[in-house]
This record gives structure tokens, C-alpha cells and sequence, in this order.
């Protein structure tokens, strides 16, 4: 008889060999996750060390390697974030939204996000953070009153308001949220919030620690309701703050300067001293001149200024519109000629160009426009800066240039698209129109009459009839007695081949919104199409008055030519004609 039991002895064998290497390989792989990750945590410690020591490229090199053994280390990437943060750097916001994402459920982490997003003036990817915030974040004081602060700089009052209210329902002794609450009704405006919300802020100026807050939220809602007297008295007391900033005291100068008051003369003294040897400062002040028309005295102040305080180019790119503003092209093209401005590169060959353009140099202006261009494009928002830096120098083409490369950035569009719809607007450039439409849409969807302009180009251009059709339909739905919206659905029925229920929605409207020229002109063109030789004159003749683009116009010349062609004889206009215009 045969022994099984002992002929199945080496396969027993092969099987606890098998096991006990897959268990070395399962040992092996996790103990190396395991290794890495004690590696990366080293290697974050050594890097907070050099941070502590303002050895920021040690801690910055050091932060990188610990990513490269592992890349979700939340420390390592907070090191970087501090690093980008004491240089003011976009990179700061990327960093502390990856600390957020593995570090999911911390509210410390989507809070720090939020806060270096706002600090570095993008209060978008502040709102974008707290979007990606757990349930139970959202339940803190912290979050709710976060949520205000955003709204506040995002200038969405009703959210600010609603923020700084929960959060106050959460935390109702805490005055810093009863400051952002006032502060955030009295800029929403609504009149019956305003006493209340003066009388809380005027209660908190008292209060050494929210002092500056509260009196800026005073002096913000003074100005913007003209009270001259009162602004003046806000930006003095202000101004008298130890913690108060330059800004702040150039404010009050202005205030001053609007009064006529005596006290002008001696303050601008006062902060021309105290800016000397801060670059930064002195070019707010430079700044501040240019803007006010004070153009010569300006380069006067520029005049004395040292070597060393030329070389930053903050400096040079604030007293450079001082020429520009006396139209002084000849010194503007010799100041702006050579040098390196650094990250504002491109604001000294910008106005380089200007200068050479003024002076009839066309093809080297060209060249520095260029070279503008090509350095915006290496610095962080650049081309933005670049775009708003010309917004008033009537260049549309190289502004609209800019802005159509802006509207492809989803953190620049919204801005983007809203400044090039009037430029494109004024070319009568439809495809251009459409693209800066379409990205305008997308950040505000809530917008009917961009959205059925959006519709318009579409049918005008031919692209996507059937979409840009339903778009047409929804919106007619809900402005059913509105011209614009008519009009653009009833196009859009008689490019699908329902002229004749086209004309129907036409003729819902009364008399009067027909004769408006822009409606005017897509009726008579629809009359046209339905053969009513009869009325389509009239309207055709009232659409002369009416702005139309290249395509519409063409619409109308075959729609006049057609007219004439059938009314060279005459005959009664047809029975479907008759009940178009009943």
C-alpha cells in the first residue's frame, strides 16, 4: 500500500518555502513604504532646522529630497509652503493644498490654505480650499468665519455676512467675528443695517487689538458714501495708530490733498522722509503722485534719490510713468533704454515700446512690445499684470492678444473675459466675441444675458446650432417677454427650418419692443425669409439704426436684396405672410 502522508512531504515543503518568501516579499515591500516614510520624516526635521536658522535654500533642498522618498509627506511640503511664503510666492498656495489633501479632515490645514491664498491676493483658491473641506470642518467657528473673510475679499457680501453670522451663532464672545460681521453689512449696503453695524464698529475701535480693523471698515464706508469730513477724521485717527500702515498714511495725504487742507503741504514732507531708504514705500509715494497728476514734482523728488536707491526696480518702475505722464517720450525711451528690472521686466519694455511708438519708431517698438510680452510670460501672473499695466493706453489689439491667452487660465478668466468683451466688442469681431463669451459663462453661469449673447455668436458663426439652440429655448422660456431673448430664440427656430413658428414668437412681442432697432433687425430679416415683401421693409429700414456685427449685417443686405427682388412685381404677400403680422 502506498504511503500518501509521505509522498505529499515535498510538496509540503514547496508550499512553506512559497509562503515564507511571499511573506519576505510582503515584509520587504511594506517595510520599504515603511523606510520611506520614516526617511521623509527625518528629512522634514532637518529641514524645519535649517528654516529655524533663515537657512532657507538648505531647508528647501532638504524638503525636496524628503518628496522624493515620499511625495505625500505633509511636512515636507509645509516647509516648502513657509519657504514660498516669506518670499511672497504663489507657489506658498499649491503647497498648503497638497498639505490639505493628505491631510484630509484638518480644518488647521484648509484654514492655513485659505489664509496664504487671501495673504497672496487670490481669494479664488481661498474659496476653492474651503470648498474641499470635510462635513464636519464646516461645523467650526473657525471654517464659518473663514467663509467671511473670503466673501469679504471676494466682494460676495450676502456669503460674508452669512459666514460671520455662523460663525458668531458658534462663537457669539468672539469680537474679531462681530468686527468682520459689521464690517461685511455695511458693505453689503442694505440702509437698515448700516446704524448697527457703525455702532458695533465704533464700540470695537475701543478695543486696543481691533482698533485699526474697525476704523478701516469706518473709513471704507465713508468713502464710498462721500463723507468727506468723516473720511478725513477716520484716515487722522488711522494714522495715529502705532500698527498703522505707509498706505494707510498715504491715504489720509490724499484725503488732505481732496480738503485743501493746510496740514497737505507738511504731511507729504512728513512721508517723503519717512519713505527714504525703503524702496517699497518710496514707490507707493511715487505712485501715489503719478496718480494724482503731481507728474513734476515727482521727477523732482526722483531727482534726489541715491544710487542705491535706484537700484531696485520697484523704484524705476514707479517714477517711469512720471515721464509718461508729462508725455515726455525722448526721457521715457532713455530711461526705460537699457537696465534689468527684474520680475517688472516687463513694464520697462513695455513702456520702452510706448516711447518708440510715440516717436514714430514702429518696427522697434515692435521689438520691445515683443520682449514685453516674452519676460510677463516668466513671471507669476505676469501677463496679467502686463495686461492691466496698458489698460489705458488704447492698444486694443495688443490687449485683446493678452486677454485671449488670460481667458485659457481658469483662475484669470472670469476678470479676463469681462475686460475683453468690450474690446472685441468695439472690433465687431464675432469669433472673438464667442471665445470671450464662452469663458465668461463658465464663471458665471448664472449670467442669462451673456448666456444668450453666447447663444447669438454661436448661430451667427454656425458652431454647435443644435446646443446653442436649446441654450436659446431655455432661456426663452424663462424671459419670455424680453426682446434680446426672443429674438435670439427665434433665429434660432428658423436656421432649424421653423420660419413660420419663428414668426409667432416674434409676434409675441408688442409693437413697441419690435421697433427697437437690434429686434427690429431679426424681425424684418424673418419677414424676409417668410416672404412678407409687404412688412419686412419697414423693420429692415427701422434696423439701419441698430449696432450689428459683420454677420448680421450680411443677413440683412440678403435680406434687403431679396425684398427688392421679389417687390419688382409685386403681388399680394402670402396667407401665412398675412398671420405673421396680425
Amino acid at each position: 500500500m502506498v504511503n500518501i502522508a509521505k509522498r505529499s512531504r515535498p510538496w509540503r515543503r514547496y508550499l512553506f518555502i512559497a509562503l515564507a518568501l511571499a511573506g519576505l516579499g510582503a515584509g520587504l515591500y511594506f517595510g520599504r513604504g515603511q523606510y520611506h516614510r520614516w526617511r521623509a520624516a527625518q528629512l522634514s526635521r532637518q529641514a524645519n532646522a535649517f528654516l529655524e536658522k533663515k537657512d532657507f535654500t538648505s531647508a528647501a533642498l532638504t524638503a525636496q529630497r524628503g518628496l522624493r522618498v515620499d511625495f505625500n509627506s505633509a511636512e515636507c511640503w509645509e516647509v516648502l509652503a513657509k519657504i514660498a511664503e516669506q518670499y511672497g510666492q504663489r507657489d506658498a498656495i499649491f503647497a498648503r493644498s497638497r498639505v490639505a489633501e493628505i491631510r484630509k479632515g484638518s480644518l488647521e490645514a484648509v484654514l492655513n490654505c485659505a489664509e496664504t491664498a487671501l495673504r497672496l491676493g487670490d481669494p479664488g483658491s481661498a474659496a476653492e480650499a474651503l470648498g474641499k473641506a470635510s462635513a464636519g470642518c464646516r461645523e467650526d467657528a473657525r471654517y464659518q468665519a473663514m467663509r467671511g473673510k473670503v466673501g469679504a475679499a471676494l466682494g460676495k457680501w450676502d456669503e460674508a455676512v452669512d459666514g460671520y453670522t455662523r460663525a458668531l451663532q458658534r462663537d457669539p464672545q468672539n469680537e474679531e467675528y462681530r468686527l468682520g460681521h459689521a464690517a461685511a453689512l455695511l458693505n453689503r449696503g442694505w440702509i437698515e443695517d448700516r446704524t448697527a453695524a457703525r455702532s458695533t464698529l465704533e464700540e470695537l475701535s475701543a478695543v486696543p487689538q481691533l482698533r485699526l480693523g474697525a476704523l478701516r471698515a469706518l473709513l471704507h464706508d465713508s468713502q464710498a458714501n462721500g463723507e468727506i469730513g468723516r473720511s478725513l477724521q477716520m484716515a487722522r485717527e488711522i494714522a495715529a495708530v502705532p500698527g498703522a500702515a505707509f498706505s494707510e498714511k498715504v491715504t489720509l495725504l490724499d484725503l488732505l490733498r481732496r480738503a485743501a487742507s493746510d496740514d497737505f503741504a507738511p504731511t507729504l514732507e512728513a512721508l517723503e522722509k519717512e519713505a527714504r531708504g525703503n524702496p517699497a514705500r518710496m514707490a507707493e509715494l511715487e505712485q501715489w503722485m503719478n496718480s494724482s497728476g503731481r507728474f513734476n514734482e515727482a521727477i523732482e523728488w526722483a531727482a534726489s534719490f541715491t544710487l542705491e536707491e535706484w537700484g531696485d526696480p520697484r523704484l524705476c518702475a514707479a517714477v517711469a510713468p512720471s515721464m509718461y505722464g508729462r508725455r515726455d517720450w525722448e526721457g521715457l525711451e532713455l530711461f526705460t533704454e537699457t537696465g534689468n528690472w527684474k520680475a517688472l521686466e516687463s513694464f520697462r519694455c513695455a513702456l520702452h515700446a510706448r516711447a518708440l511708438r510715440e516717436e514714430g519708431q514702429f518696427l522697434e517698438a515692435g521689438q520691445q512690445w515683443t520682449a514685453a510680452v516674452s519676460a510677463a510670460t516668466r513671471v507669476p501672473r505676469g501677463t496679467a499684470e502686463l495686461t492691466k499695466f496698458i489698460a489705458d493706453w488704447g492698444w486694443d489689439i495688443e490687449q485683446i492678444d493678452l486677454l485671449r491667452t488670460l481667458i485659457k487660465d481658469p483662475k484669470e478668466a472670469s476678470w479676463a473675459s469681462r475686460m475683453l468683451l468690450p474690446l472685441v466688442t468695439r472690433t465687431k469681431n464675432t469669433a472673438g466675441l464667442w471665445e470671450a463669451t464662452a469663458r465668461f459663462i463658465e464663471t458665471d453661469a448664472a449670467n442669462d444675458a451673456a448666456a444668450n449673447n453666447f447663444a447669438m455668436y454661436s448661430l451667427l458663426l454656425g458652431r454647435e446650432i443644435n446646443r446653442a439652440a436649446d441654450l436659446a429655448r431655455k432661456l426663452f422660456e424663462k424671459h419670455p417677454h424680453e426682446g434680446n431673448y426672443v429674438s435670439t430664440y427665434a433665429y434660432s427656430l428658423h436656421l432649424l427650418g421653423h420660419t413660420p413658428q419663428a414668426l409667432q414668437v416674434m409676434n409675441s412681442l408688442g409693437p413697441q419692443q419690435l421697433e427697437s432697432p437690434d429686434v427690429a433687425a431679426y424681425f424684418g430679416i424673418l419677414l424676409a425669409a417668410g416672404g412678407d415683401w409687404l412688412n419686412a421693409p419697414r423693420f429692415l429700414a427701422l434696423a439701419k439704426r441698430a449696432k450689428l456685427l459683420p454677420e448680421e449685417e450680411e443677413l440683412m443686405t440678403a435680406a434687403r436684396s431679396r425684398v427688392e427682388e421679389e417687390r419688382i412685381g409685386p403681388e399680394p404677400p402670402s396667407v401665412a405672410a398675412q398671420a405673421s403680422v396680425q
